[in-house]
């Protein structure tokens, strides 16, 4: 399931974004430049949405899972969008030079070993501890709370979009949703 999942508010987070940019900045920006700007906004948005859902005491998977429905139903026409501007996002080059090809092999292979973290089970203090553990005390009270102990404070605004994340798949979702994100970066200043 979280597999399955974790491509859904990436998704949202693009077509949230990039709908607003073009809303807001009709022309000036490359297809690159508005998924590169747009997901950043995008999670940006779906973040603030659960900070007000959390502060009215509404923060429930339910209620996490009608956010994102209806935001993909608002996100389709920028999705559709995106789907039709792929050709300017990723052009087609006639040749490859030697240095582009150790770039992407060194690249491909950062990704695969980074891939095996994303799916092995969580270790790491600060994601047990804050990253993950406040979000899901978050989810469990169905609002933002005091968590009693320092490392609480330290949550912020990804903090609040990994609730999505655990609340449609759990950790794993939340992994793959930041691994995920690494890519599109990646991708994004390359491009």
């Amino acid at each position: 399931t979280g597999g399955r999942a974790q491509t859904s508010p990436g998704g949202v987070c693009a077509g949230l974004g990039m709908g607003f940019l073009q809303k807001l900045i009709s022309t000036g920006l490359s297809g690159s430049g508005y998924f590169a700007c747009g997901i950043p906004l995008g999670v940006g948005m779906i973040s603030l949405i659960v900070l007000i859902l959390g502060l009215a005491a509404q923060l429930t998977t339910t209620i996490v899972w009608i956010l994102l429905v209806v935001s993909t139903l608002v996100t389709l026409k920028p999705l559709w969008h995106l789907l039709l501007m792929r050709p300017v996002l990723m052009p087609r080059k006639e040749s490859v030079t030697r240095e582009e090809i150790v770039l992407y092999g060194i690249t491909s292979l950062i990704a695969c070993v980074y891939l095996l973290w994303a799916v092995a089970p969580e270790i790491q203090y600060d994601a047990l501890n804050y990253h993950l553990a406040v979000p899901a005390k978050y989810l469990q009270s169905g609002a933002i709370v005091e968590v009693p102990f320092f490392h609480g404070y330290f949550a912020r605004n990804i903090e609040l979009f990994l609730v999505v994340c655990l609340a449609i798949g759990g950790p794993e979702t939340a992994k793959l949703w930041i691994y995920t994100m690494t890519l599109v970066a990646t991708v994004s200043v390359y491009s």
